[in-house]
Parts: C-alpha cells; sequence; structure tokens
C-alpha cells in the first residue's frame, strides 16, 4: 500500500509540476485598434554636396602640413525633392589614424562666410547659425531643412600633434538624413 501512495504521489507531482510550467508560460497578448481618415504621404529626398551626390574634396587638404596645420573649407548642403528633411553630420571618418586630425563644424549664413584661411568664420557668432562642433554626432536632433533648402557648413581640419611626418589620410563625411512626417 505504501508503494502505491508513493506511485500516486510521484505522478500528481509530475502533472502538478507539468500543469504549472505551462501555464506560466502559455500567456499570449493581444490588442488591435482601428484607425479612420489617416492619409500616408511619401515623397522624393535628395542631399547634396557642393550640388552632387558623390562629391569628393580635391582643394581639402595640402602638402607639407605640419603639426597644428590648419585647412578650412565652405561645404553648401542643399535638399532636394519634395519632402521635409531633418539631417545631421553624423561622423568624420579617417583612412588612416597615423596622421590625426581634428575636425571642427559650424553652419554659416553664407560661403563667404567661411574664410578658408585658419580664422573662425567671419563675423562668428553673428554669422554662426550652428556649432562649432568637434564630437559628430552633433549634440541634439539635427537640422530641419524644407525642400529646396541650402545651408553652408564651414569645416575645418587641424593636423594633430601626434602626427607623424611623411603620412597620409582622407576624410568621409557621414550624414544622417530622416524624412519628416
Amino acid at each position: 500500500m505504501k508503494r502505491g501512495s508513493i506511485w500516486i504521489a510521484a505522478v500528481a507531482s509530475v502533472l502538478l509540476l507539468t500543469v504549472w510550467s505551462t501555464q506560466q508560460t502559455g500567456a499570449l497578448w493581444r490588442d488591435s485598434t482601428q484607425l479612420r481618415g489617416g492619409t500616408i504621404t511619401s515623397g522624393s529626398l535628395t542631399i547634396l554636396a557642393q550640388g552632387s551626390q558623390d562629391y569628393t574634396w580635391s582643394n581639402f587638404g595640402g602638402t607639407n602640413l605640419a603639426q597644428g596645420s590648419v585647412v578650412q573649407q565652405p561645404l553648401t548642403v542643399s535638399v532636394q525633392g519634395d519632402a521635409e528633411a531633418r539631417y545631421r553630420l553624423q561622423a568624420v571618418r579617417q583612412s588612416s589614424a597615423q596622421l590625426p586630425i581634428a575636425v571642427t563644424a559650424w553652419i554659416v549664413r553664407s560661403v563667404d562666410a567661411c574664410p578658408t584661411s585658419s580664422g573662425a568664420p567671419v563675423g562668428a557668432p553673428a554669422s554662426t547659425v550652428g556649432g562649432p562642433w568637434t564630437a559628430f554626432p552633433a549634440p541634439g536632433d539635427g537640422r530641419s531643412a524644407p525642400p529646396g533648402s541650402t545651408e553652408v557648413w564651414c569645416l575645418r581640419a587641424t593636423v594633430g600633434a601626434a602626427a607623424e611626418q611623411g603620412r597620409s589620410t582622407t576624410l568621409a563625411l557621414e550624414f544622417r538624413v530622416e524624412q519628416q512626417l
């Protein structure tokens, strides 16, 4: 008789454990809602740098630049298409870490406000719309830009103190663009 009670207790324990475990993992949630009168709008969006989707700067740099040398150039960013955009300079990537370059960016009122010398943007801060930024992505959500708008970025590259002589590097600017709804 004792043997039968132990057997019944063991089977009951297994059944209880099985029922309990399926109750713990068997939950499903479902929800739905109905929207009335919604409109979905799409559009086209193109960001151009100096009028091109794939722009390569040939005059942003130099030869025999020493530690602390500065190169500065304006970059015109245009929003084309029929969609409002939000964009920002997401990252500046270098091809070689042996020639450290510090990049500073401002958004200025015109190409003339970004001298190609080492000086700060002309009339800064009056000409400066945004920046200076030295870390990318720059703080914030980015720049709102309606279709057909243009902004001028003033970009400065400074050769770092740890730069090795005779080295070269290229910089790639990565912009992040989102369509606004």
